[in-house]
């Protein structure tokens, strides 16, 4: 059943009103446009993530068909914007002389309660992390940390400092590329710790630079646009006074806002 609506919703549905439809999808709407163009933008826009929104969109016509509520629907927005989502609902369905069904379907702006960052950050004891008063700068091998990240599954590591302080985050990218540069000039790769890596002034300013601080009362919104103000920044710490000189609580990477 579900697969049949989603055909005709792609291949059927229109858009009736365009008073504010091209703002909302991003390109001209004409009287023959349908939602499987909208789901084509979108896709083309979003590659590789599932168009939940349209799926919510079809079990709700789905349950409409039925006459039933559509109870349990998940809700998936077609556009999200810090806290802000803009979400399809079957707002009415009426059944015409020939007894096929209509259906009015409404996009519509929401902004649900803000979201404290406690609630969504990765707690710093269950993150993959290192401590310099537990493993020196001076002791820490390069090679072996490029390997525990890649066997770990791990893109980046933060580097806290005495009492937890975050000191810096360091993508895996960085320390292959440091790694390989070494090994061009001849240099033991084995031998590196982190201490070379961070002895480049670069280097060392690019991961003590590029992440932003917030404190444990800030939302997720609060949290991105803090990251957005910084210059190539991906990351975001959460201390317990919202300086990077307090104890860091926990962290947010770029990927948790999408």
């Amino acid at each position: 059943r579900l697969a049949t609506v989603e055909e005709t919703l792609d291949q059927d549905g229109c858009i009736v009103d365009n008073d504010r439809a091209q703002a909302l999808f991003g390109f001209q709407i004409a009287a023959t446009t349908t939602n499987g163009k909208v789901l084509d933008e979108w896709k083309h826009t979003y590659p590789g993530e599932p168009a939940m929104w349209f799926t919510s969109l079809a079990q709700q016509i789905s349950l409409a068909v039925l006459q039933k509520y559509p109870d349990g629907v998940p809700w998936a927005p077609y556009r999200a914007d810090g806290d802000r989502s803009t979400i399809p609902y079957v707002g009415r369905s009426r059944r015409t002389a020939d007894n096929s069904m209509q259906f009015d379907t409404y996009f519509i702006p929401v902004a649900p309660a803000p979201i404290l960052v406690t609630s969504r950050m990765i707690s710093m004891s269950e993150a993959f992390h290192k401590r310099l008063d537990e493993s020196p700068a001076e002791d820490l091998s390069l090679t072996e940390l490029g390997d525990e990240m890649e066997k770990g599954g791990h893109s980046r590591v933060p580097i806290l400092g005495p009492n937890g302080r975050i000191r810096y985050i360091i993508h895996g990218s960085m320390i292959d590329k440091f790694i390989s540069k070494e090994a061009r000039a001849g240099e033991d790769v084995k031998a590196l710790r982190l201490k070379h890596l961070l002895d480049e002034p670069d280097m060392a300013q690019l991961f003590a630079g590029s992440f932003a601080v917030i404190g444990p009362n800030a939302t997720v919104s609060d949290a991105q646009a803090a990251m957005n103000a910084i210059d190539e920044a991906q990351d975001v710490f959460v201390t317990q006074d919202g300086t990077a000189e307090s104890s860091a609580l926990g962290w947010l990477t770029n990927t948790m806002f999408v």
